[in-house]
Order: structure tokens, then sequence, then C-alpha cells
């Protein structure tokens, strides 16, 4: 009994050993199989596509619903086309490809008695191929649009995006938007409060502000005007991304759903520090070796050193360099003073170093000159 056993086990693990398939079976030895890798190199950064359309679309059953879809790529001599991926989920909507008008009209049908839907449009930006990047690259973003079938409150039909962010302390900005009150019979029957909104962001709501002087009404209702971000006197913000709620209230009180917007902000940069308490002297005869740091002392910026004179010409032998860290906002510098062929008993001298900080976000940059100022006193 014991032998049978033995061999029905001996016959089913050759079983299945012969099952099992070696990968590189029908590769000669030491050769693994190659497989194709894309290059990425060629391949346009996907923040180098900019999809311009607002993020969130109000509008009501039967009445047209228009704004417009445009796009950039921040790369020269690249070509890109916009493609609308889901119109055919949008009955009788049209995109002119040549303005980047998007007109819709939604019918009852798509609320089906609800008191509102949002709709995602899938908008699509894709680059054409050029000798320099020739893999075709694409980005895509929804529009969240939401059909209200209240026809008695306002709604907000879009607040337009910033233009360029982040934006800056320091600087006020405006921001198109358009509603729609059916009860307003002048701008100033329609008014707007703002408020935190419902994600986690830090809220900027203290900072916005209305005029309805600047606005204007038409015979349908449509309101057209301008919000004020007001960052003149903003200096406790940090650099980040804000947010904000609008929300719509018509003369008799009834109130529109709020509509967000996120808003990047930049603080100003800060002055850059170095770590050099004291100017060094070295001793005739002698060398001396004088390690310090420049950096930004909020860690936002990127630190560089542009221009430094040469040190070996006040000081032969000597020499200055400095090193950007990989966090970018630090420079090490290290200085070798060489006194060794000083034949002067005392001197002193100093050369410029011209540094910079520039930011992560945008076009910022401060400029600074550092002196860094030395002397020889003779030997004991």
């Amino acid at each position: 009994m014991k032998k049978l056993v033995l061999f029905f086990a001996s016959i089913t693990m050759m079983s299945a050993c012969s099952f099992e398939q070696d990968p590189l079976a029908n590769y000669p030895v030491g050769q693994p199989p190659e497989y194709e890798k894309p290059n990425l190199e060629k391949q346009i950064p996907k923040d180098a596509l900019q999809i311009d359309a607002p993020r969130e679309v109000n509008g009501r059953v039967g009445v047209e619903i228009s704004f417009k879809i445009e796009g950039r790529v921040l790369v020269e001599n690249v070509g890109h086309k916009i493609v609308v991926e889901n119109l055919e989920s949008f009955p009788g909507a049209t995109f002119d490809l040549v303005t980047g008008e998007f007109r819709w009209t939604p019918q009852r049908d798509l609320v089906k008695g609800q008191p509102s839907v949002t709709v995602p449009l899938t908008i699509t930006l894709v680059t054409e191929k050029t000798a320099s990047f020739p893999v075709v690259t694409s980005e895509s973003n929804d529009v969240f649009i939401t059909v209200a079938n209240d026809y008695t409150k306002p709604i907000i039909n879009w607040i337009d995006t910033l233009p360029d962010p982040p934006l800056r302390v320091g600087d006020s900005y405006t921001t198109g938007f358009q509603a729609e009150d059916l009860d307003a019979d002048d701008v100033d029957d329609t008014y707007f409060q703002f408020g935190n909104c419902e994600s986690d962001y830090k809220s900027i709501a203290h900072l916005i502000y209305y005029d309805s002087t600047q606005s204007e009404l038409d015979a349908s209702g449509k309101l057209t005007g301008k919000f004020t971000i007001n960052l003149n006197n903003a200096n406790d913000l940090k650099t980040g991304t804000y947010c904000f709620s609008a929300t719509a209230y018509s003369v008799f009180g009834i109130k529109s759903e709020p509509v967000e917007l996120l808003v990047d902000v930049e603080d100003e940069l800060s002055d850059l520090v170095w770590s050099l308490d004291t100017d060094p002297e070295v001793t005739v005869g002698e060398k001396l070796t004088v390690n310090f740091s420049i950096f930004d002392p909020q860690g936002e910026g990127i630190v560089a050193l542009d221009a430094v004179d040469d040190i070996s010409e006040e000081l032969p032998g000597s020499s200055l360099l400095c090193q950007q860290q990989r966090s970018q906002w630090l420079l090490n510098c290290t200085a070798i003073l060489d006194a060794t062929n000083v034949k002067d008993e005392y001197y002193s001298s100093w050369v410029k170093m011209d540094v910079s900080n520039s930011s992560r976000h945008s076009d910022q940059k401060i400029v600074q000159s550092i002196h860094f100022r030395f002397s020889v006193k003779a030997a004991r």
C-alpha cells in the first residue's frame, strides 16, 4: 500500500512539473526578451496643456446656455485642437471650433421633475505632432453643467477662471460672472453673498466684493458683472490654494445654489538671509576654509547664485563656490582664503555675490547683492 501511494505522488509531481511553462524558454541563455520603452522625452508635459473654460456652469430648462472653450499649449510652435468628447449627451448642443463657443438649450426631459440635474461636459485638448514632439499629448477637463427646474430662484451661470494664476498678495483682481434673475428689473435687485466653501480649502470670502454699478441686466434677466478680489492688504495670506463661494439673492430673498471658485495665491517672496555673522580673518602664511549658507527663510523660493566676483583677484589662490541644494531654497557656499603668499601684514577686501530668489509659481523674483568681506592679519 505504501509503495502504491508513493508511486501515485511521484506521478502527480511529474505531471505538475510538465505543465509549468518557463517564460524565457524560447530565448537564448542570458538574453531576456526586449520590451519597447516609450520615449517619454519627446512628450509634452501635461502641465503645458491649458484648457480655458469655466469649471461650473448653471442654467435652466428652456434657456440657452453659452460659454467659451479655449486651449493653450505652453510650448512654442505646437498646434492643438479642442474636442468635446460627449457632445452627443447634450441634445441640440453645438460647439464652434473657430470661435470656441458652446451653445445648448436644455429641455425638460433632462430634469424629469427633479429640482436640478448636474451633467459633466468633457473637454479634451489634443496636441499636433511636430518634429520635436512626435508623440501626441492630450489633457481632459470636465465642465459641470447644472440645469435647474425652478424658475423662481436666481442662478449664477458661471464665474470666469482667473487669469494667469497665482494671484499675488498686494494686488487687486477682477473676475467676470453671469447670473440670471427673472424677478429683477434693475441690477440692484440682485445681490450677492460670499462665504466659505464646503471643501477643506481656507476661505478668502472676506476679500471678495461686488459693485452693481459695473453690472448690466438685459431684458431676459441675464446679469453680467465682475467680482473683485482685493489682496492689497492681505498680508496674512500665505502661498496656497484658497476658495470662496458666491450665492445670488433675488429681490424676494430667494437664493441661488452657491458656486465655488478656487483661487491660487502667492505671498511676496522674502529677502534672502545668509548665515555668516562676522567677517572671516586669515593669518598670513595660512589657509582658512569658511562655510556659510544663503537661504529663503520661508523655504518657498528658488535661490540661485547669478554672478560672483573672482576672489582670486583679491587674494591669489583663493576660491569661492556655492552649490544649490536639492530643496532649491538653500545655497551652501565654501570660501577658501589662501594667505600663504601674502607679504602685507594686514589688509581687507571683499567680493560681490549676486543672488536671486525666484517664485516656483510665477515670474516674481528678488535679486540681492551680498558682499563677502574678509581680512588678512599678520602672524603673531
